[in-house]
């Protein structure tokens, strides 16, 4: 459990960082003295605490508090910031209400992030809670709101490399990992959050049962009257959070072998993590506007232009894609000259076709003229 600093006795004090003109304000909360985040500024939590793994369960709740509509930012950040593809994992609130929860190696692609489907009321005090159960999958994590899960979409579900390392020297690309924060992506980044405020934060070393997140959210452990309610009388959704709680805070059998699933699963990020990557381009899920400026004003765009090739060397055909692939494919088509020409060019330089196959400016000096072939006849008859 981490505190805040105007709490003073704490198992684990929390301090403020980055801008101290604009740190957070201790205010009134809903159980005691709350802070309200300003932008510029964070809570920071010791170094080192709450360093998870993608293959290690864990949870975070809070109670939060938006105070102006619209206002976006990270929430709660052990993450680094788009230097190093926001490595670690985020909660988000966006300028829509909506909250996304991620882990990342890097964003978007080696990922998982998931996002409420409604947005979150302004001006009300609202227990939200996160738990994840090490499967590096988005169906592993989960958002609570008021201690009852909120219905989420999948954005991206593809989280295969470690949540601190880049795999290059046991490291972060920007340095050493970034501890937890609240309101911030920390002094590397400029994102922050404002206009919201926090009280009573946690993060737990494991999952939480459904009927723990509810705790914590009421304030009243359901357990008791569920194991004392006939077995007739309870919903299926009272003995499915019955049963998970078993599995996670009973069964001595279960949790040996989650252990074991938990340490495999590391020996499996190391193995991935280290791995070299490549980056790749992909296309946009919608092609950017893109016009040819008029004398460079590029505020004042004239009429647009769309994908296109010379057509007085070889139109694009109508079965190509207008992209990079697209273009990729016309560059090697057979009725492409171009492909073909740029290659004897080249070749025509080597001292050991030279002999044969006459240079530019000795070709042009002897007033001749070079036989170009093409990508479908080859070369030219008797070369």
């Amino acid at each position: 459990m981490l505190t805040f600093a105007n709490l003073g006795s704490s198992r684990t004090p929390a301090f403020l960082g980055g801008d101290e003109d604009r740190a957070p304000e201790t205010v009134p909360g809903r159980l005691g003295g709350a802070q309200r985040l300003r932008g510029d500024s964070e809570i920071k939590s010791p170094e080192g605490a709450a360093f998870f793994e993608r293959n290690q369960p864990f949870s975070l709740a809070t109670w939060f508090r938006i105070d102006k509509a619209g206002t976006a930012g990270p929430l709660i950040a052990r993450s680094g910031s788009f230097a190093n593809g926001y490595r670690g994992y985020l909660v988000r609130l966006e300028a829509d209400g909506t909250l996304t929860a991620a882990l990342h190696h890097v964003a978007p692609d080696d990922s998982i992030e998931i996002r409420t489907a409604d947005p979150m009321p302004v001006t009300q005090w609202r227990h939200l809670s996160l738990t994840y159960d090490g499967s590096s999958r988005a169906a592993g994590l989960r958002l609570f709101l008021d201690g009852r899960p909120v219905p989420t979409k999948t954005v991206v579900d593809n989280l295969q490399r470690s949540l601190i390392n880049s795999g290059i020297e046991g490291r972060q690309m920007s340095g050493a990992p970034l501890g937890l924060r609240l309101g911030s992506l920390g002094e590397l980044s400029k994102e922050s959050l404002r206009d919201v405020t926090v009280e009573d934060f946690r993060a737990y070393g494991r999952q939480l049962s459904d009927l723990e997140v509810a705790t914590l959210a009421t304030g009243t452990d359901a357990l008791p009257a569920l194991l004392a309610a006939p077995g007739a009388e309870l919903l299926a959704s009272d003995r499915a959070r019955l049963r998970q709680h078993y599995l996670l805070r009973v069964d001595a059998a279960y949790r040996t072998r989650l252990d074991a699933i938990t340490k495999v699963r590391g020996e499996e990020n190391t193995i991935l993590t280290a791995q070299p990557s490549v980056m790749a381009m992909r296309e946009l899920p919608a092609a950017r506007p893109t016009f040819i400026l008029a004398r460079g004003a590029y505020d004042a765009p004239p009429e647009p232009v769309t994908p296109g090739t010379p057509k007085a060397i070889l139109p694009l055909h109508p079965g190509l894609p207008r992209n990079r692939l697209g273009l990729a494919r016309w560059l090697l088509a057979p009725a492409n000259p171009l492909t073909a020409r740029v290659f004897v060019n080249r070749t025509g330089r080597w001292p050991s076709v030279a002999a044969w196959w006459p240079l530019p400016t000795t070709s042009a000096a002897r007033g001749g003229c070079r036989a170009i072939p093409s990508c479908s006849t080859g070369w030219p008859p008797g070369s």
